[in-house]
């Protein structure tokens, strides 16, 4: 999973399956979903879907290969 640090763009996101990124991404929402309003831990976890979701965006995008 991906875990702490400061930067925007997390390397181990690029060695994760497409289907990985997307069972990380659905329990991260259940998480974020079951967080209390205004919790803290939903910082975390919603930097971590932006940078999911930006992955696979970008896989979307990308010529096979």
């Amino acid at each position: 999973m991906v875990t702490g640090g400061s930067r925007d763009d997390d390397p181990s996101l690029k060695e994760m399956s497409t289907d990985e990124l997307t069972r990380i991404q659905r329990h991260l929402r259940a998480s974020l979903a079951l967080a209390r309003d205004r919790s803290p831990v939903a910082v975390p976890i919603e930097r971590q879907l932006r940078l999911i979701s930006t992955e696979l965006e970008a896989r979307q995008h990308s010529p096979p290969g």
